[in-house]
């Protein structure tokens, strides 16, 4: 009987050993779910034009996290804004932006997770009013009925959902319709 509790044993330790190495064997983990957050989106009222580029681009979760056990790729959105106000630049970061940047930066804004319930939706934190010098983090939003518009929401503290308030003071616009333009 022992004979076979080693044998079932070793089967068991042996199937483990091969589900961790093809685990750890994967490299890239791509989201193609977040190609649909990607380009140049604007908004515009009379004097006013305030522009945010997204793009899709690969982090390593060693250089992200370096408590994690292991090293993978996967898919992040980072984005850039600028405001313009009478033919004026108010603010921009999208200037600074190189096509050598690096994600240890932190003059970009990070987008970070998607509701479960909502693949048109993700939340991003590290968005800089340099003009105020205030952070802010907030939400953006795919319409339902159309992939290119997106409502831009801002909020001045991380707070839970319900205890959340508006960016009073800042520079940029708030709680606005932006449009796809590239």
């Amino acid at each position: 009987m022992k004979p076979i509790k080693y044998m079932l044993f070793f089967i068991a330790l042996l199937s483990y050993q091969m589900a961790c190495t093809q685990t750890n064997g994967v490299k890239y983990v791509p989201n193609d779910k977040l190609n649909i957050f990607e380009g140049t989106w604007q908004w515009e009222s009379n004097d006013s034009i305030f522009t945010i580029e997204i793009l899709k681009t690969i982090v390593n979760s060693k250089k992200l996290d370096s408590s994690m056990p292991d090293s993978r790729d996967f898919d992040r959105l980072i984005g850039w804004h600028e405001l313009i106000v009478n033919g004026k630049v108010i603010e921009t970061n999208i200037k600074n932006k190189s096509n050598s940047y690096k994600y240890e930066k932190t003059d970009f804004i990070i987008f970070s997770n998607m509701p479960s319930n909502n693949e048109k939706e993700i939340n991003f934190s590290n968005f800089k009013n340099i003009s105020k010098n205030k952070s802010a983090e907030g939400v953006f939003i795919i319409q339902a009925d159309d992939n290119n518009k997106a409502k831009f929401i801002l909020y001045e503290r991380i707070l839970p959902p319900k205890e959340r308030k508006g960016a009073e003071g800042f520079t940029v616009p708030n709680r606005i319709i932006m449009t796809r333009v590239k």
